[in-house]
């Protein structure tokens, strides 16, 4: 079953235009990638997808038509993002930074079901657990990233939008993130992955599309993909002889 669907999708800022024909799919229980280099549009499509962004085009998720809705409609049917370079609130605690990821759920389930989910990010994230009553801004870069992942977790998604979660982070939390990810592919989590390491998105992605220049210039399966010499030359720092003359 086909979880989010987008065809021919176009975003512009202001005159500009960002996203000019884009269509992709990410199926139930899924792992799609997105790779490309700056200015491809990849963080706009994402934007464009979760309502933060006009559209033209059509976006359906789980059989609905939702081109035209806010964020908060598009958290409530169960869409979440986690932004590129996290955009925590810094002087907030840590528990309150999660708890802002199910604010749409107060008042329509218990405290109970959301602090399981809270115990669940700290089983995820062990290292948030011990600071949690420290202000966001006072954490590393990695384990900011690992409270921005929660955050989009404690919403409870079907789908979760992920932008650039490797940026910056040092090999070793890298790692750390990247078996998170694979934590939640075996839990059956759909992501939708936009990423510059385009080796690692390849190794976690089940499919991807590469965008160039606002469109998607290839897709496929990752294993076919990171054999392909565009691909390999372009991302994976592959060799590729030149052809031969005849």
């Amino acid at each position: 079953m086909m979880l989010l669907e987008v065809e021919h999708l176009q975003a512009s800022y202001g005159p500009v235009q960002a996203v000019r024909d884009v269509s992709l799919t990410v199926g139930e229980n899924e792992v799609v990638a997105i790779i490309g280099p700056n200015g491809a549009g990849k963080t706009t499509t994402l934007s464009a997808i979760t309502g933060l962004l006009p559209a033209r085009g059509e976006v359906r998720f789980a059989g609905h038509r939702t081109t035209g809705l806010s964020p908060e409609d598009a958290v409530g049917l169960g869409i979440s993002l986690v932004p590129e370079r996290r955009q925590l609130f810094a002087t907030m605690s840590v528990n309150d930074n999660l708890l802002l990821g199910a604010y749409h759920r107060f008042g329509r389930e218990s405290r109970e079901a959301i602090t399981r989910d809270l115990d669940d990010v700290f089983a995820l994230f062990p290292l948030l657990e011990d600071r949690v009553d420290d202000p966001a801004g006072t954490l590393s870069g990695g384990m900011q990233q690992m409270l921005a992942i929660g955050r989009g977790l404690m919403a409870r998604p079907r789908l979760l939008l992920m932008d650039e979660p490797l940026l910056g982070l040092a090999p070793l939390v890298i790692r750390e993130i990247l078996k998170t990810l694979r934590n939640l592919q075996d839990r059956g989590q759909s992501l939708l992955l936009v990423e510059q390491n385009a080796k690692a998105a390849l190794e976690i992605a089940r499919r991807a599309y590469v965008m160039e220049g606002g469109r998607v210039a290839l897709q496929g399966e990752t294993s076919v993909l990171a054999q392909d010499p565009k691909v390999r030359a372009a991302y994976l720092g592959g060799h590729v002889e030149p052809a031969q003359e005849r």
